[in-house]
């Protein structure tokens, strides 16, 4: 009987776990945190343990580019997302300019100081999805008018 009676939108059934616990805990002394926290974590660092906490994230809201600073292994990792949506089907003419763009923005990526190493991944993703919905709305329309 007792237990169907709710308090704040929980039964007391369902409240008996959570007050056994803070019990529990008051009677251990364990209701604070050994560290206050005072104010919020400055932008850019990031919540990470051990040597992992030097770790320092720069965003470009420009460009979209995310890049990682490691002052431990002296490392920026950046991330790009650099996308054209018809590549293939541009002219000859203006495909050059493009690739010769992107050729000096690898070599330039690339050119190593004594210190510096350059890793260059790049992943790929020749989906066609226009097309796909383009023949998806064609045969909409012939299924309409059909």
């Amino acid at each position: 009987m007792i237990a169907g009676i709710a308090i704040n939108g929980r039964k007391i059934v369902e409240w008996m776990p959570v007050v056994t616990r803070w019990v529990w805990r008051a009677g251990h002394e364990q209701l604070t945190y050994r560290r206050r926290i005072i104010r919020p974590r400055p932008v850019g660092t990031l919540s990470l343990p051990g040597d992992a906490a030097a770790l320092r994230e720069w965003n470009d809201p420009e460009s979209g580019a995310v890049m990682i600073h490691d002052p431990n292994a002296l490392t920026l990792t950046a991330v790009v997302a650099v996308s054209h949506p018809a590549f293939a089907l541009l002219d000859p003419d203006e495909q050059h300019p493009r690739v010769v763009g992107w050729g000096r923005v690898l070599a330039g990526a690339c050119l190593s100081d004594a210190h510096q190493r350059t890793r260059i991944g790049q992943i790929e993703d020749a989906a066609a999805t226009a097309e796909y919905e383009a023949r998806a709305w064609v045969r909409s329309r012939n299924e309409e008018h059909a």
